[in-house]
């Protein structure tokens, strides 16, 4: 390797990121909602009263709940695996940060607060962590992990990489509160 890179951590790191990449290529995209198995109910994202909210549904399009219900901007609605928390994209407080809230969609709690763009949450397979995206760090996105329950111990996995992909790229860490409802209305169409 050392032919190829000026330095073992260089060369680590792309390496860290082609795995990366080579296993996004390999994940199928997913579907524009989420199923949580326990509860069978959709959550997905709807611009139906105005402004982008986190619903959810049956399987069958009836009985649609609207969980979010302000006049903020909520996006990117994940079910934790046992289907009880729903983690997800809110502008509530000012810029896109990571929530969760009961299936039921009381109690929300922000998880992240800062200045970057915090987007495309996924609970990890036993619901113990987060995985999302941020520029935090600078102006690439990042994937970053975090405690599910309290949004403690948020790690960098990627170390400041360059280029970061992620199942939504980078326009989502992009787009600005003023702008997110028009995108989200483009991204459907």
């Amino acid at each position: 390797m050392s032919r190829f890179f000026s330095d073992r951590s260089t060369g680590l790191a792309l390496s860290a990121i082609a795995l990366v990449i080579v296993g996004l290529a390999l994940t199928p995209t997913p579907a524009p909602a989420s199923f949580p198995g326990a509860n069978g109910k959709l959550a997905f994202t709807s611009e139906r009263d105005g402004d982008n909210e986190v619903f959810v549904m049956n399987p069958d399009g009836s009985e649609p709940t609207n969980l979010t219900n302000n006049a903020v901007f909520d996006d990117d609605p994940a079910y934790s695996p046992d289907g009880s928390k729903i983690t997800f994209v809110s502008v509530r407080d000012g810029n896109f940060e990571i929530y969760v809230m009961n299936a039921d969609g009381s109690a929300p709690r922000r998880l992240t607060n800062n200045a970057a763009s915090d987007t495309d949450p996924a609970f990890s397979a036993d619901g113990s962590k987060i995985t999302f995206s941020s520029d935090r760090d600078g102006n690439y996105l990042q994937v970053y992990v975090m405690n599910a329950a309290d949004g403690t111990g948020q790690t960098n996995l990627t170390g400041n990489a360059k280029l970061i992909l992620t199942r939504r790229s980078h326009r989502t860490a992009r787009r600005s509160p003023s702008r997110a409802s028009a995108m989200a209305t483009s991204r459907c169409t």
